[in-house]
């Protein structure tokens, strides 16, 4: 078990000061002098004997590593990038650290620096660690974002849009930096489509271009959750409305589809708005169900139908069409909070989807599918409910 004593960073949580002078008396900054003057193939061997890897999938030894550097400059510039941006899914180590650990980040750039010879260390970080960066010392720079055109329109930035979603890079200290003329976006009248054209035009690797966003924060945030108080206030809207059967018989007639409201909410976009509602789910019953197949539903109709409904009820902002077996399940909303185990479900579902997209080579016609995990179990099942949706680019 580790000991009081053996831990690096003893200040995480900012119980104490974050400044020099406390900094000193947690051991920051101590005989450092020292250990430079042991130069730097000492330090190098001093952190190999020590253990030290990296924190990455590889585990690679940090001291083998600095030893790759080359030993005697050819006159080209070396040097240190530190990566802050705490990019990596379900990770919140690198907020902490900066905001209250400051001076250990610095002393390490120090000493990693002069063992492998590099005079200028940059530490890169994302637009949010504003205050993060002033405590480095590093507030007066200018911040690059990816914004694309959608971003700004979601966010109600736009004369007609309402504001759909908080972007990570529209939150209120983005808005001062914005303000300040501080952030640079080349690419914020752009959509989509187009960012991936100029991509190409640049000679941007293709499976650069054409990969798949992933959600900054991780898949997490596609794995909806419920407790006890949730389920015991669920509902499935107005699905049993006679506005609602009546409108489903009409557009379902003659398909032969059947529709279900399920039991839960997400938030959708319908036009220009931003809607908490229920998902729709179609099954098709006997017969072949998979577009292509003879006597299925083809994709054409499926999106006439799917239209239809979204325009049909304000209790639907999105349906699904159900894949595999198509008896109508009854599914109900059970408990799902945020574990491994769920989420291990849905890293493996969105690799399934992800792996077949790449090998039917559909990346570029598919250009967006999100994989999502809802808390909905059916005939006492554990939970099992994964979704993928797409967005078709002909």
């Amino acid at each position: 078990m580790l000991q009081d004593q053996d831990r690096i960073f003893t200040n995480l949580y900012g119980f104490q000061d974050w400044g020099l002078a406390a900094a000193r008396k947690r051991g920051d900054w101590d005989n450092t002098k020292a250990i430079l003057e042991k130069g730097p193939d000492a330090i190098i061997e001093e952190i190999k004997a020590s253990g030290l890897r990296g924190r990455g999938g590889a585990g690679f030894p940090t001291g083998l590593k600095w030893s790759f550097m080359p030993k005697e400059s050819d006159g080209k510039p070396t040097y240190l990038v530190v990566n802050a941006d705490e990019g990596e899914p379900g990770t919140c180590k690198d907020r902490d650290m900066l905001r209250n650990e400051p001076h250990k980040l610095l002393e390490g750039c120090l000493l990693a620096g002069f063992a492998m010879g590099a005079n200028t260390a940059y530490i890169y970080i994302r637009g949010e660690f504003y205050r993060e960066a002033e405590r480095l010392g590093i507030g007066d720079h200018l911040l690059g974002q990816g914004t694309i055109y959608p971003d700004t329109i979601e966010t109600g930035a736009s004369k007609r849009s309402d504001t759909i979603k908080t972007h990570h890079n529209r939150v209120g200290v983005i808005e001062q930096l914005l303000a300040q003329g501080k952030v640079v976006e080349p690419l914020a009248q752009l959509y989509k489509d187009e960012v991936r054209a100029l991509g190409e035009r640049l000679g941007v690797p293709h499976h650069l271009v054409w990969r798949h966003p992933f959600p900054g924060p991780g898949l997490a945030v596609r794995c909806l959750c419920a407790n006890h108080d949730i389920i015991r206030a669920s509902t499935n809207g107005s699905a049993e409305s006679a506005a609602l059967k009546s409108a489903t018989a009409r557009i379902l007639q003659s398909t032969g589809l059947a529709v279900d409201v399920l039991p839960l909410r997400s938030v959708g976009v319908q036009g220009d708005g931003r809607t908490y509602a229920h998902p729709a789910l179609l099954t098709r019953g006997e017969g072949a169900f998979l577009p292509g197949e003879e006597g299925a539903a083809t994709w054409d109709e499926l999106e006439t139908v799917s239209t239809e409904l979204t325009n049909s009820s304000p209790a639907i902002n999105r349906v699904l069409f159900q894949l595999g077996p198509q008896k109508r399940l009854e599914q109900r909303l059970c408990e799902g909070f945020l574990t491994r185990e769920r989420l291990d479900l849905l890293r493996d579902a969105d690799a399934i989807v992800m792996d077949a997209l790449e090998r039917h080579d559909l990346m570029a016609q598919v250009t967006q599918m999100p994989t999502g995990l809802g808390p909905l179990a059916w005939r006492g099942r554990a939970e099992r409910t994964v979704r993928a949706r797409y967005r078709w680019s002909p």
